[in-house]
């Protein structure tokens, strides 16, 4: 006879009844679920989606920007000078590759290999541009490298960069 199961709702009565048509699943359809389930949370955590501030992107030359810290310097003296035009962007890791999408029409707009990232840094300020993502790309098909700063609100910038690192690895 099988115990009968009790959930904490039931008066009692007929309990007994009804517990008996309940069948625990087997065990290998547990070991399947949770094998599933497994799968999907690693899934997860190789890609990565989060709502992004695109603010600028600089080309790497010897001559005006060649750091982060000179990119980060053009953004604050652009915005002191009301010349930034950000755009909201859906910056996604997924299948090896990192996407920038449009967040209304979902349209990608720009697309490099993980492999291609050639820096991830944070910049942790107390100005304007709080909490900024700064990936340095080496472009592959130009050739060219240039810095992507992102104003990242949701998670912050530290939290993105530790998740991209992750992922990376």
């Amino acid at each position: 006879d099988a115990l009968p199961i009790y959930d904490g709702f039931s008066s009692g009565e007929g309990d007994a009844n009804k517990s008996q048509n309940l069948s625990r699943p087997s065990s290998r359809a547990i070991y399947q679920q949770r094998k599933q389930y497994l799968q999907n949370i690693q899934h997860l955590q190789d890609n990565f989606q989060q709502r992004v501030e695109h603010l600028l992107t600089c080309e790497v030359d010897a001559r005006q920007v060649g750091t982060v810290e000179e990119a980060f310097a053009r953004l604050q003296m652009l915005h002191s000078q009301g010349k930034v035009w950000s755009q909201d962007v859906i910056l996604q890791i997924k299948d090896g590759e990192l996407l920038l999408t449009d967040i209304e029409t979902k349209e990608e707009l720009d697309c490099f290999s993980l492999d291609s990232v050639l820096s991830c840094q944070s910049i942790l300020t107390s100005g304007f541009y709080s909490s900024v993502l700064a990936l340095t790309i080496k472009e592959i098909q130009t050739r060219r490298t240039s810095i992507f700063l992102f104003q990242c609100e949701e998670l912050g910038a530290e939290a993105m960069k530790l998740n991209m690192e992750k992922i990376g690895r």
